[in-house]
């Protein structure tokens, strides 16, 4: 009859925890392998003299010593359900009161941890002013220490990010004042290492002494582009070695093995052979392994690289010996996408690991390419591989092919992108072509893509197997010109295609969502070459956006304007001129492209309402302008929407792109009262125009 929750095995499956609840309060009991019954633990009452209450168990450290639980502070009463229903919002708010109360379920939850041997509580995180915070520990070597962190509110009403180092055993605190991306623990716990935007280096403390060290200060070359302009500097820890000896890091092209305590300079583990043979390197994962931040390596260990050639897009394998001073070794490359884990391409199903034999160096890998189902192989080597299956699904349909195409924009600068063809491609045809965009897509050239329903974006294999060319080009963003940059290289793009006596230059589209959607409103607010143009959920104003809040709560100042990097990182009374300049909504009156808006009434990313300002211009000026708004979803759309919204858009491009018919929902619109009843799919026969 005892009503139970929250039951958790310690790692080593001899100790177990579980939650009691009764009369609405919770209790935490232990049980060990070989007693007669479980003991009690902890209530309300041990946690600050019954100030908490418990929340939920979160797991056991790795040696067992200590469990971690979640408290929320107690409140004598409860809320009277007869109050005025006010929200009382104040300059200090450290966090919106949308944010907080979309966030009930966990915002005051804080974590504390609970020592066995001690019988004591620590508290390691504090619920502070609504600020957004949160714990890091350790989950593999020494869990001592943790990291806490989150935003807070400083004069003048704007925000910082700041980094608290708090020790697992006592509650002890050391505050980082230094802005801090990928931090990490060492193993042993000796250091604290992370990247610094600012310097644009990585950075050890040292626990004991506190001391500060710029560790990467030797090594000449750009580890973390910060801008987004250079999607390929990855700067990220992705090992150690083991007794705390170094820490492993990456560049945009090789590894290399950097002292902590900065009495050693930094190695170059790949010998420099990345970048001087255009090859990404990672340490290859295999299944069931989430990351390698933590991973432990030792001199003379065998190492499986994943290797990515960014220019050709060649994807295999290398192998290395950790400490001996020797070019790593190829064992595979070719046009194949064997694991693009790390690698800039947004299609998942090329996020893949191979999956290791548990007691043999036996390995099952997946190989795909864009034309090529995804099938199985096995291998000892990474030389040899033996097929395990022969799916080849795509061979009862009209599929389609790839081609890798280079060219330049105006400023000179070189890009790249996919060129999707249909299976039955007749060079002496005259096709379409749609560009769809986000920031870089290029990598995905030998990447399958599994045909399902769209969730805002463009079904790439469903218009290359309908007829139509398919480009999907890397964006050119320039600092300080975002926006302008991206129309250059689109323009580019465009009539680089152009150029090819099988594309139809009268008859281009373009398609973005989201960060997409963002740069489709700039394009068609500023460019005449397209004849049709699909918008997802982007945001036309910035003047507008920059003091509002998504639907989850987030101020889009913080998210976008001010600290991300498609904003001018200043407010709009510091630089009025980027926010009028790059607002689409300011030059509604220059578009000529027929526009079709796809939005959710919720939108937790980018404020629906925002990006209706543009329709309601385009409305007013008597410009062709459709809203495709779905009431479910939040930012995209799945299940019976995602299917309605294929059909509208194919049906919008196969108007503005194979003169097919229009739809009756774009040549009559749909009245609300028909809301479910009437769906206006039915193709329009009688020759009026949308």
């Amino acid at each position: 009859g005892t009503n139970v929750s929250d039951i958790c095995w310690s790692y080593n499956q001899q100790t177990i925890v579980f939650i009691e609840n009764k009369d609405e309060k919770k209790t935490i009991w232990l049980y060990e392998a070989g007693s007669d019954k479980a003991k009690k633990i902890a209530d309300a009452e041990s946690i600050e003299n019954n100030k908490y209450t418990i929340a939920n168990i979160w797991r056991f450290s790795k040696d067992g010593s200590r469990l971690y639980i979640k408290v929320k502070p107690r409140f004598e009463k409860k809320p009277d359900p007869d109050a005025v229903q006010l929200d009382i919002w104040t300059y200090k708010d450290a966090n919106t009161q949308t944010s907080q109360l979309n966030a009930l379920n966990v915002v005051g939850m804080e974590t504390w941890t609970y020592g066995f041997s001690s019988r004591k509580f620590t508290r390691l995180e504090t619920y502070e002013g609504g600020c957004l915070q949160g714990v890091e520990i350790p989950e593999n070597g020494n869990e001592d220490w943790a990291k806490f962190s989150g935003y807070r509110m400083v004069p003048g009403g704007n925000f910082e990010n700041f980094s608290t180092l708090v020790s697992t055993i006592d509650g002890r605190r050391i505050n980082m004042n230094m802005k801090q991306i990928d931090g990490r623990f060492s193993p042993q716990g000796k250091y604290y290492v992370f990247f610094d935007p600012d310097s644009k280096q990585f950075i050890s403390y040292e626990m004991a002494t506190g001391t500060t060290r710029y560790i990467t200060k030797n090594i000449n070359t750009v580890l973390k582009e910060m801008s987004g302009t250079n999607a390929y500097a990855r700067g990220e820890i992705v090992g150690w070695l083991e007794n705390d000896e170094g820490v492993l890091l990456s560049d945009q092209f090789d590894i290399w093995v950097v002292d902590m305590a900065g009495s050693k300079s930094p190695q170059n583990l790949t010998s420099g052979y990345g970048k001087k043979n255009n090859i990404m390197f990672f340490f290859m994962l295999t299944r069931g392994e989430w990351h390698h931040m933590d991973k432990v390596y030792s001199k003379g260990d065998k190492i499986i690289l994943t290797a990515f050639n960014p220019k050709t897009k060649e994807n295999g394998f290398y192998k290395l010996e950790i400490g001996k001073n020797t070019d790593p070794e190829k064992l595979i490359m070719g046009p194949y996408a064997f694991s693009l884990v790390g690698i800039h391409t947004t299609l998942n199903q090329a996020k893949f690991e191979p999956s290791k034999a548990r007691n043999a160096e036996v390995y099952v890998v997946q190989r795909q390419t864009a034309s090529e189902y995804p099938n199985y192989f096995i291998t000892k080597d990474f030389k040899t591989f033996t097929r395990l299956t022969d799916l080849q699904p795509e061979k009862n349909y009209n599929w389609l092919t790839t081609e890798l195409h280079e060219w330049k924009t105006k400023e000179g600068v070189t890009l790249q992108g996919i060129l999707y063809k249909p299976q039955d491609f007749d060079p002496n045809k005259k096709y379409p072509v749609i560009f769809f965009y986000y920031s870089k897509k290029s990598d995905n050239l030998n990447v399958y893509i599994y045909p399902e329903p769209s969730v805002g974006d463009l079904n790439i294999e469903w218009y290359a197997s309908n007829g139509y060319l398919v480009f999907t080009p890397d964006m050119y963003y320039a600092d300080g010109n975002l926006y302008e940059s991206c129309l250059s290289g689109l323009e580019s793009a465009a009539k680089y295609l152009s150029n090819f006596s099988y594309v139809d230059g009268k008859k281009m589209g373009v398609i973005g969502h989201s960060w997409g959607g963002f740069q489709t409103n700039y394009i068609v607010t500023h460019s005449t070459m397209f004849a049709a143009a699909c918008s997802g959920a982007g945001i036309a104003d910035f003047v507008s956006h920059y003091n509002s809040t998504s639907h989850g709560g987030i101020i889009k100042s913080i998210d976008y304007d001010e600290v991300g990097s498609r904003g001018p990182k200043k407010t709009p009374w510091e630089d009025p001129g980027w926010y009028m300049q790059n607002s689409p909504i300011m030059n509604a009156d220059k578009v000529t492209t027929p526009l079709l808006l796809f939005e959710t009434s919720v939108d937790g990313a980018c404020p629906y309402y925002n990006g209706m300002e543009l329709y309601y211009a385009l409305r007013r000026l008597g410009k062709k302008v459709w809203v495709l708004e779905y009431n479910d979803g939040n930012h995209v759309v799945q299940g019976k929407s995602s299917l309605d919204f294929d059909i509208r858009l194919q049906q919008f491009f196969n108007h503005y792109l194979k003169d097919a018919p229009p739809p009756k929902w774009m040549t009559e619109g749909r009245p609300a009262y028909l809301k479910g009843i009437d769906e206006r799919l039915e193709l329009d026969y009688s020759g009026k125009k949308p």
